[in-house]
């Protein structure tokens, strides 16, 4: 048995000309684990919204973004440009985001948005690995020297706490002006 994350591969175009090898083979020997499993618990998670791995606009919230109140503006955001909010594991570490259905990285999901738009983001490669293929990728660090500051195509030097409530409320007014009709 393989498994492969989802994401990990660009899907090909299929070949209707492409033949398989069939080889048949007697299953009957093989042992099973059958019975050797008890579920204790099955806790399922709802994600709100849309999901992350379909998001073409997708706002990430690193380890520097520093508390609930900061992922509490990222999901705000996220959720009026019409996308997802995403993290990294530290970020569900500390019980600011949702769970692992919004991590992003080898642990987590494989993204591809058209726009990544990263606070607080170190760059691990674990992070690195599941949104390398994202279009626009604007992140916001104080470290000026930052790895994911390395496979972005805009690098904000600066400080989050100043630039995620300005960022919420240019959003709002954008979306309150696009709401009026004359």
């Amino acid at each position: 048995m393989a498994s492969v994350k989802p994401g990990i591969f660009v899907k090909n175009e299929a070949d209707p000309t492409a033949k398989a090898n069939v080889i048949a083979m007697d299953i009957s020997s093989l042992k099973t684990a059958k019975n050797t499993l008890k579920p204790v618990s099955i806790c399922v998670t709802e994600p709100k919204g849309v999901p992350i791995e379909k998001a073409d606009v997708v706002i990430v919230g690193g380890f520097g973004i520093g508390d609930q109140k900061n992922w509490d503006m990222i999901a705000e955001i996220a959720t009026l440009l019409g996308g997802a909010a995403g993290c990294t594991r530290p970020t569900v570490d500390a019980g600011w985001a949702p769970g692992e259905h919004v991590m992003i990285g080898t642990s987590g999901k494989s993204i591809r948005p058209k726009n990544y738009i990263g606070f607080g983001i170190s760059g691990a490669t674990h992070h690195i690995c599941g949104m390398k293929d994202s279009g626009l990728v604007i992140n916001v660090n104080t470290d000026e020297k930052a790895s994911i500051f390395d496979v972005s195509d805009f690098c904000v030097v600066g400080d989050l706490n100043k630039i995620l409530p300005e960022l919420l409320e240019q959003v709002k007014a954008s979306k309150k002006a696009a709401s009026c009709t004359f």
